[in-house]
């Protein structure tokens, strides 16, 4: 009993000492994975009209979703807003007329707001990209946030105050009770949350600028996110490389890390959230579903954390062949099951030995087929992956197609891919071929297929 005595004593000092020195996770937050949903890690300008995922951004600093799932970031270095629609392909909303944009946000309507640092104003943006000033006389401003009446604040950094315009345009000063303003957020109530940067706090305020709630911080926050039921806030702390936690519900509010280990670097994806690297995430948003987005700024990349259940999960394929008449093309026919979660589904296509993978295309939810035209006397591999919020699936069944059916029959002729016709179905694992052919002067036919450097003989 003793012995057990010193052992629960020691283990408790232990926990007081990790409690004060060290950052413990909570672990009801365990099951939070994070994973990459744009930038390849390269800082630089590139990748428009292809998945986000492969395209290169330069400093993100500012990341917002909007209700149908679009996310828009702000592309610091490259002076350009960006956008990742509902398949995962990136385009440039706003390519000129910007500044150093540190953050972005969204409306109701479709427009997008911008806190321009170098040009010290707010521009937006409609959905065609085309900006106008709402706000300006800023002093180097580095975030942004809209409220359902169509309300702007600004963190007016530089200035030490919140600005706001309203929906007839005047502009009045919030609050200059903050030092160093690095980020606020709005609530569906038209609360205001101020990363009070300098100060090490968390404000949570009306638009007369009245403090209700402050959350006492041990960092200086880069930015600030509340969830839709404005019961929870994400905080962005840039410094020790963190995205923390807490809940508006407890009085106290007191933060935990939900991702990054307080190192810098880039690490982690498909594991979990705490266990990550993070390099000066500057911004933090939170979609409707829960899932929070982070501008991983220094990594060049837009993270997400999300719970694992909701990743979409792997379809099941299935394969056709139909000639295209008067042609040297072969149809290739894909369909594939529904999932329930998906927001598009992606076609992949992997060269024979484990060749190169193309994704030659995507289609929108529901829908389950895919055709593409091939040339006769090819052979290869398809898959698909269903996507939703930037996250993939794993990969569908493989479905094989070989159309490198020609060759010597017993010496005498050869049945050409003009005369033949190969048609296989994949569902759930089991095969079946059909092969069809024009009759000619043959003494006999002999059945082989040859795939991936593989002969084998069917039959007579």
């Amino acid at each position: 009993m003793k012995n057990d005595r010193i052992r629960f004593s020691r283990f408790l000092m232990f926990f007081l000492y990790l409690s004060v020195c060290c950052v413990i996770p909570d672990l009801s937050y365990a099951e939070l994975m994070i994973d990459t949903v744009a930038g390849n890690g390269s800082g630089g300008y590139a990748g428009d009209a292809g998945r986000a995922i492969s395209a290169t951004l330069n400093s993100p600093k500012g990341v917002a979703v909007d209700h149908a799932g679009n996310i828009y970031i702000a592309d610091a270095v490259n002076n350009r807003i960006r956008k990742i629609d509902t398949a995962g392909v990136i385009t440039t909303l706003v390519s000129s007329g910007l500044n150093n944009p540190m953050d972005v946000a969204t409306d109701m309507n479709g427009n997008i707001y911008i806190a321009d640092n170098g040009n010290q104003c707010i521009q937006k943006a409609d959905a065609a990209g085309k900006l106008t000033k709402v706000m300006t006389g800023l002093n180097y401003p580095r975030s942004v946030a809209v409220d359902g009446s169509g309300n702007i604040y600004a963190a007016d950094t530089l200035g030490n105050r919140i600005r706001k315009a309203g929906t007839d345009g005047t502009v009045t000063t919030v609050t200059t009770n903050v030092k160093n303003p690095n980020g606020l957020t709005v609530d569906g109530s038209g609360n205001i949350f101020v990363a009070d940067t300098d100060n090490k706090r968390i404000l949570k305020m009306n638009s007369a600028g009245t403090v209700s709630k402050t959350v006492t911080l041990s960092f200086s926050p880069t930015n600030v996110a509340v969830d839709e039921a404005s019961e929870n806030l994400y905080i962005a702390d840039g410094g020790s490389h963190r995205i923390w936690k807490c809940s508006l519900k407890e009085t106290d509010c007191v933060p935990v890390t939900i991702a990054g280990t307080g190192s810098e670097g880039y690490s982690g994806d498909g594991e979990a959230a705490a266990a990550a690297k993070l390099k000066s995430p500057r911004d933090v948003a939170v979609d409707g579903e829960g899932n929070v987005f982070i501008a991983d700024s220094s990594n060049h990349r837009i993270r997400k954390i999300y719970d694992n259940s909701l990743k979409p999960v792997a379809t099941v394929l299935s394969l056709t062949l139909s000639p295209i008449p008067s042609s040297t093309m072969t149809q290739v026919n894909l369909s594939w099951t529904d999932i329930s979660n998906e927001t598009a589904f992606w076609i992949i296509r992997q060269e024979p030995s484990g060749g190169q993978e193309t994704w030659i295309g995507s289609v929108g939810t529901d829908v389950l087929s895919y055709t593409e035209a091939i040339a006769q006397d090819k052979s290869c591999y398809y898959k698909v992956k269903a996507y939703t919020g930037g996250l993939y699936s794993d990969d569908s069944n493989r479905a094989a197609v070989n159309l490198k059916i020609s060759g010597d029959l017993n010496g005498d002729e050869k049945v050409g891919l003009e005369d033949a016709i190969y048609s296989m179905q994949v569902a759930a694992g089991i095969r079946s071929s059909q092969l069809l052919w024009q009759e000619r002067l043959e003494k006999q036919f002999d059945i082989v297929e040859t795939f991936d450097n593989l002969k084998d003989w069917y039959g007579t």
